[in-house]
């Protein structure tokens, strides 16, 4: 019997635990018509984007410094020199871990345009923000961006 209550009570334990840890992962949204300085503070995002990007979709968790941002691009081109283009094999063992809860974010890569799907078909390029990997999607056709960081 005392196996018994143990048993229940690690298990209980270890659920409130996984319930505390979520619940306590602060995760940030924010919405930007275009353009602003805001999307810069807390160093979520890197000052690698032209100033002319706008519709910008942001989330991202305070714990993990895991960052989805979509955009569309404005006239000005970016710098891509600091970054490595990926292969198609790399593109397709590329692991892309999505936004929860979010209906803006893509659902996989593809390698050619589909008649009415939610993936996207794009170049990816790679890049570094401090210790972490940075990665730059940018459409072969539609109008959205993408840029995270894992």
């Amino acid at each position: 019997m005392k196996f018994y209550i143990l048993t229940i009570s690690i298990g209980l334990l270890f659920i409130l635990g996984l319930a505390f840890y979520f619940n306590s992962t602060e995760r940030v949204e924010s919405f930007f018509p275009e353009h602003v300085s805001e999307l810069y503070q807390g160093d979520w995002v890197p000052k690698v984007f032209p100033e002319d990007i706008h519709h910008i979709h942001l989330t991202y968790f305070v714990d993990s410094h895991q960052t989805w941002l979509r955009f569309e691009k404005g006239k000005k081109d970016f710098d891509l020199s600091d970054l490595k283009r990926l292969s198609q094999t790399q593109k397709q063992s590329l692991k892309i871990k999505r936004p929860s809860q979010v209906s803006w974010w893509f659902e996989g890569l593809i390698e050619q345009q589909p008649a009415n799907d939610a993936a996207l078909y794009a170049e990816v390029y790679e890049g570094q923000d401090g210790p972490y990997k940075t990665y730059l999607a940018i459409p072969q056709s539609g109008k959205f961006y993408y840029w995270w960081r894992d």
